[in-house]
């Protein structure tokens, strides 16, 4: 935060809206948004795939962020919406923490052999095919949780599976 909420997230705030952050960026933001910090440490990762570092870096990072959901949740204090960019395993464990919440996320592009410099599957190696299967399986878990997904082109919309289509808007960031 703010990431791709850098002009949305004040204009809610003049609009009257509350809103709170949880993030591990130090980017400033509006006075009025609440943010919660997280820091990432850097665990020991020795003897495993490489594959699995990223793993295991979303989930440290969904489990720091839903300790700040619970500690705002304990405060009183619950959104009405939660906008997020699931990208990095934050938003994996925020439906067990508010779920009557809406979870909208803007989760960008379903990776495909194209953005690994292929046009078909087949000139991809092994490695390659695993780490495509990877990041679309956070995104898959995270939409399954979504009460809507918005991307900002029709070309990103058209990049996720037929599952995944109706919960998806287009709504360009500019």
């Amino acid at each position: 935060f703010p990431g791709q909420f850098r002009d949305l997230a004040p204009s809610l705030v003049r609009r009257g809206h509350e809103l709170r952050a949880i993030s591990n960026s130090d980017r400033v933001s509006h006075p009025s948004i609440q943010i919660s910090r997280y820091q990432l440490g850097k665990p020991e990762r020795q003897g495993i795939h490489p594959l699995t570092n990223e793993i295991d870096e979303w989930i440290r990072r969904s489990e720091l962020v839903a300790r700040k959901a619970e500690s705002i949740k304990q405060e009183g204090w619950a959104p009405d919406v939660i906008l997020a960019h699931p990208g990095w395993g934050e938003t994996l464990l925020l439906r067990e923490i508010f779920p009557s919440a809406g979870l909208i996320l803007w989760p960008e592009l379903w990776l495909s052999p194209e953005q690994m410099g292929a046009k078909f599957p087949e000139e991809l190696d092994l490695s390659q095919k695993h780490y495509l299967r990877t990041k679309n399986g956070l995104l898959d878990v995270a939409l399954s949780e979504a009460s809507l997904a918005i991307v900002p082109t029709n070309y990103q919309a058209k990049s996720f599976p037929n599952r995944h289509q109706k919960k998806l808007r287009v709504i360009h960031e500019g």
